[in-house]
This record gives structure tokens, C-alpha cells and sequence, in this order.
């Protein structure tokens, strides 16, 4: 069962991603299962969803929490991109 979950969305020509959505339990399960569905692409890191579930949804990642999500952000931009 997933304990955490938390979606950001990036910008990365600004260097900025905020916490768009952040939930624990089933609604983490839930959130999931809509991601799959609508092949928005996973990245499964239980320490980093710790993190940014502790933020409040739309408030921008810090300066920081940016750096170590920024290389995550770039790879899920390019697979997305790509994506037909």
C-alpha cells in the first residue's frame, strides 16, 4: 500500500515546480490508480513524497527541495514530451 503521494508540476526553464495535489492512505492509492490511467509517467520515491507532502498544495519547492527534484522533473519532461 502506498503511505504517501504528492504530484508537482515543473517549470523548468524557471527553475520552479510547486506541489499541485498531496494526499496519504487510499486517496495516495487513488491518486495513482488516475495517474496510471491517464499514462501521466510515476516516479515511486518514498522519502521525497514524505518531503512534499508536508508542503502545502500550490506553494513552490524551495530553492533546495527544487535541486533534488529538478533532475526528476527534466527526465519526466523529456518521456512526456515524446510521448505520441
Amino acid at each position: 500500500m502506498i503511505k504517501k503521494a504528492a504530484a508537482i508540476k515543473g517549470d523548468i526553464e524557471n527553475h520552479k515546480a510547486k506541489v499541485t495535489a498531496a494526499a496519504k492512505g487510499s486517496l495516495a492509492e487513488e491518486m495513482l490508480k488516475i495517474a496510471n490511467e491517464h499514462n501521466i509517467k510515476i516516479h515511486q520515491d518514498e522519502n521525497l513524497a514524505e518531503v512534499l507532502s508536508t508542503l502545502e498544495v500550490y506553494e513552490n519547492l524551495d530553492d533546495d527541495l527544487y535541486e533534488a527534484v529538478s533532475q526528476i522533473l527534466q527526465e519526466l519532461y523529456i518521456i512526456n514530451k515524446n510521448l505520441p
